[in-house]
């Protein structure tokens, strides 16, 4: 990882389970995203859109009858960052991200119980 650094940060509403978007620059990726202790428990996902577009979609994982959307699992109920599957995010493209939270049992969205706010890191894809 080169030019490691904090974006920002993005906010899921009380009784949302999608958050508002951030832009990530061409040539990097987004490598760790930081969760406060009032994180719900739930799956972590995320969202993607061409840079301008307002039209957002999930990301899957899987092949044949077997695709679900990606998700990470065990996201800390404590204050923690976590970081991302390496190459997971690793695209550089310049796309718009939001993060979803999904619930563990049937892959739906799951609604947190209180605003969230996560700090997003990024890295320079090399």
């Amino acid at each position: 990882m080169r030019d490691f650094h904090k974006l920002g940060n993005v906010t899921i509403a009380d009784g949302a389970a999608v958050s508002d978007a951030i832009a990530v620059p061409e040539g990097y990726s987004v490598t760790m995203v930081g969760v406060p202790t009032s994180w719900s428990a739930a799956d972590m996902g995320f969202q993607f859109a061409q840079a301008g577009d307002a039209t957002f979609a999930d990301l899957f994982t899987g092949v044949g009858t077997t695709v679900s959307r990606f998700r990470m699992t065990g996201i800390p109920t404590a204050s923690a960052s976590l970081v991302l599957v390496p190459g997971v995010l690793d695209i550089g493209l310049g796309l718009s991200v939001k993060v979803t939270s999904i619930n563990t049992a049937d892959n739906t969205d799951q609604n947190q119980t209180g605003a969230i706010t996560l700090d997003i890191w990024i890295a320079r894809v090399n």
